[in-house]
């Protein structure tokens, strides 16, 4: 700068030396052009020249003592004439030109401005100095990019993937490229700002199609500046294989649990599933490895998404829901009770707690149901219920009271009947329920305090042990109750009889049975055969109820017992006939008679005249022995036999036959023992007759010699009462009464 400003000095000094008077220079002007501008130049550092031409105007020569270019360390040279000054002057003469050749060099970038100086005797200068400016304007455009390289390693398979580079304008001019431009499987998507002023950086996004996994592929761009220079820019992208899941642990989980994956080519994962439900989170460890934290996630295969592929394990992962607990019911209870609870996700429960005890055990009744079982604990252990799984638990915000069981001590008295109070005394009684003997709950009870009871023992009582249910529980006797139940009777054959009449009477209870009454009269005699059965004998009987009565209460038959004598016959007449003869029957009570028999074979026909008549037909079967009248009440016999004549050559006289029969035991209980003697040897038959005729009994002896002979049977299958006991030999006939008691 020192240099120029002593140069451009001695310029004017020389130039001022030769000024002239105005005498000397009178009529020479000098003509030059406004300015000289070399105009915009871009790309191009080529040395322009160019003439300035100069004009004497006037009518005398024009001294032109001196011509620089100002500041001198522009980009313009003053190329010819050279060396111009007061000691070297150029004269130009009238009315002609001169050509200053001036040459501009484009060093640098921007505008360029100086001044072409020129020192003349000009009339038309008022100091003799005339400056002519001298301008040009050089552009370029250029631009510089972050990186030339593109890489994309271990792409993700199919997957489109973008990234950035940095364009930052170089020149001086605003800068554009076209896009989007493609090569191969890339792309310059965008420019932003499509258009960079000088100075100012744009974002350049290129992009990778994606391509199969294992695939690279690479690829070239050319960027062009308006300088016609060239930056290229390499992409590369190689895609990973294809991922792989070769297992997992832990294989069962819950929300939050973190599960470690191991496979291969797991780089680029963009995903993580769990039974198809995507994991909470997951972190890359490695290309081999990757931790995923489940989320609200389901049992099934792990998969995990890389770009386009999916790897999916063979293992099948176990997802264990958390469980909830909303409410449950009762809120009170003892050991043993059944508390339903509700929530949700119950269906992998394992373990259901009050307090601190475990439910004695539980039914998982659906995925929101549970029904569990109080166990065994006490009140200061016993609060809020805990559900839980392998994985997890939860609690109820309810609490849980726990009662303590019932405990029988002792009872007083021991047994009874129905109405009886019994005292229970024990531990833990309050809130009582339910009190039961032998499984039957008690007609009513009373609670006096926590430890004792007294329970009215109803009619359905039963034999047992007593039993107390509380809302703690429930607890029996050690102590056996013996409920002493009242008779019923069911059944009573027959319902009419006469003294000596056995009837059967069939009910229950018939333990300790103290009497047995007909119309309020004691039967004869009773015998208990079990406690569903009693055999009474009618005494001196009255028509009225059947009464049982034992040291438990009586009991009456729904049917009433009708009381009828015996009947006796006093005589009858004739005393003997045969088939069709006529009989008159005479004694006493002949009513509702049923049957007239002759030696044990019914009569014709009979009609009853009036209670103390009978007449009676002899049917052809007629045989010698006792006329028998039966009613309904009994049978009666007459002192003597009636003879029916047999017809017979062997048999001489019709009035002896010569035939006995008689039994022994007599009354029996379950065996009988026949005997029979016959005048001569004959078939022997033996048969067992109700009163009323029918046979339940048929023994065939066969041919037997005259004698002596005996023969026994089992009775065990005859209902108690009167039989008629029926012997034929060969024409002969005889019959006895066998009475069966038990």
């Amino acid at each position: 700068m020192k240099r120029s400003s002593m140069l451009f000095c001695a310029i004017l000094f020389l130039l001022g030396g030769l000024a002239l008077t105005p005498q000397q220079s009178l009529g020479q002007f000098i003509a030059a052009p406004p300015n000289l501008n070399f105009g915009r130049i871009i790309c191009s550092n080529t040395v322009i020249s160019t003439t300035v031409v100069i004009r004497n105007t006037g009518a005398n020569t024009l001294v032109l003592s001196g011509a620089a270019i100002s500041p001198p360390n522009s980009d313009f040279v003053l190329v010819a004439p050279t060396n111009v000054s007061a000691f070297a002057p150029l004269f130009i003469p009238a009315n002609s030109t001169q050509g200053i050749i001036i040459a501009y060099n484009p060093l640098r970038i921007g505008a360029q401005n100086a001044a072409l100086i020129l020192a003349s005797n000009a009339l038309n200068t008022t100091t003799g100095i005339v400056s002519l400016p001298i301008s040009s304007q050089r552009d370029s455009t250029g631009f510089q990019l972050s990186s030339t390289n593109i890489v994309w390693n271990n792409a993700a398979a199919n997957a489109a993937t973008t990234t950035t580079l940095t364009l930052t304008n170089t020149g001086s001019v605003p800068f554009s490229l076209p896009t989007p431009q493609f090569s191969g499987a890339f792309a310059l998507d965008a420019m932003q700002p499509p258009t960079v002023a000088p100075g100012a950086s744009a974002t350049l996004t290129f992009r990778f199609f994606g391509a199969p996994a294992g695939t690279t592929t690479a690829t070239v761009f050319n960027f062009n500046d308006d300088c016609a220079r060239t930056t290229q820019v390499q992409a590369f992208a190689a895609v990973q294989q294809a991922p792989s899941v070769t297992g997992f642990a832990p294989s069962i989980g819950t929300i939050g649990t973190q599960v470690t994956i191991v496979g291969a080519n797991l780089a680029n994962a963009t995903a993580v599933f769990f039974g198809g439900v995507q994991a909470q989170a997951f972190r890359v460890d490695s290309p081999t490895q990757i931790t995923a934290t489940l989320g609200q996630g389901a049992s099934g295969a792990v998969f995990v998404s890389v770009g386009g592929n999916v790897a999916i394990s063979a293992q099948q992962f176990r997802f264990i829901p958390p469980p909830s607990l909303l409410f449950f019911t009762p809120n009170t209870g003892g050991t043993g009770t059944p508390v339903t609870l509700i929530g949700t996700n119950f269906e992998n429960v394992t373990q259901v707690r009050f307090g601190n005890t475990p439910a004695r055990s539980f039914t998982i009744d659906s995925p929101t149901q549970i029904t569990a079982f109080v166990g065994s604990g006490n009140s200061s252990e016993i609060g809020a219920i805990t559900v839980a799984t392998q994985l997890s638990a939860t609690t109820s915000t309810q609490q849980f009271t726990y009662i303590p069981p019932p405990e029988i001590l002792f009872l007083t008295p021991q047994s009874g009947a129905a109405g009886t109070v019994v005292t229970i005394v024990g531990n833990n009684l309050a809130n009582t329920r339910s009190v039961r003997f032998g499984g039957v709950a008690a007609q009513s009870f009373v609670q006096i305090s926590p430890t004792q009871l007294q329970a009215t023992l109803g009619a359905d009582g039963a034999t047992g042990l007593v039993s107390v249910q509380t809302p703690g529980g429930s607890t029996t006797s050690t102590q056996i109750f013996t409920f002493t139940a009242p008779p019923t009777i069911n059944f009573v054959s027959p319902t009419i009889g006469a003294q000596g009449t056995i009837i059967n009477i069939i009910g229950n209870n018939f333990t300790n049975v103290s009497g047995v009454s007909f119309g309020g009269v004691p039967a004869q005699m009773f015998t208990v055969s079990s406690p569903t059965q009693i055999i009474a004998t009618l005494g001196q009987g009255a028509s009225g109820n059947i009464t049982v009565n034992t040291a438990s209460g009586s009991t009456t038959a729904s049917t009433q017992f009708t009381f009828a004598a015996t009947p006796t016959i006093t005589f009858f007449s004739p005393t003997s006939g045969i088939a069709g003869t006529l009989v008159n029957i005479f004694g006493s009570s002949f009513n509702n008679v049923v049957g007239v028999n002759f030696g044990g074979i019914p009569a014709r026909t009979f009609t009853v005249l009036s209670p103390t008549q009978i007449t009676a037909i002899v049917s052809n079967q007629g045989a010698t022995g006792n006329i028998a009248v039966i009613t309904q009440s009994g049978a009666g016999f007459s002192a003597n036999q009636f003879m029916f004549p047999v017809i017979n050559s062997v048999q001489n006289s019709s009035n002896d036959t010569g035939l006995k029969l008689y039994c022994t035991p007599n009354p029996s209980a379950d065996e009988t023992t026949l005997h029979y003697t016959i005048p001569e040897a004959a078939s022997v038959r033996i048969e067992v007759l109700t009163l009323l005729g029918e046979r339940i009994i048929a023994l065939q002896e066969g041919t037997k010699a005259a004698g002596a002979h005996s023969l026994s049977f089992s009775t065990q299958a005859v209902a108690q009462g009167v039989y008629l006991c029926r012997i034929s030999a060969g024409s002969r006939m005889n019959t006895a009464l066998l009475r069966i008691l038990r």
